[in-house]
């Protein structure tokens, strides 16, 4: 079961929203490059899964909403909070427009 299960409504297109989901994931990879084991994206870029130290996870965007499912170690889920946070101020940035569902 994933600690954090986070669904963002979009109001763009699928290939913009597409495209910010993809900028959203690539930017938190290269911020926490010595922290991510692996990530990779699906052929067709509307989904994705990452690994890291004491967490891991997967994504996806569709015609209305993002969704980010990540299950934290037990030295994380103090974190828990922050990290929800972090990731609701990244997803408005890319999807001003979007609120949370």
């Amino acid at each position: 079961m994933a600690d954090i299960d986070f669904v963002y409504a979009h109001s763009v297109d699928i290939e913009t929203a597409k495209k910010n989901a993809g900028e959203l994931i690539d930017g938190f990879v290269q911020s926490n490059a010595k922290l991510i084991k692996s990530s990779n994206i699906a052929p067709d870029g509307l989904s994705g899964q990452f690994k890291g130290k004491g967490f891991e996870g997967k994504w996806s965007v569709d015609e209305q909403n993002v969704r980010i499912n990540m299950s934290l170690s037990f030295m994380l889920k103090p974190l828990k909070g922050k990290i929800l946070s972090e990731l609701q101020s990244k997803l408005k940035r890319r999807f001003p427009e979007g609120h949370q569902v």
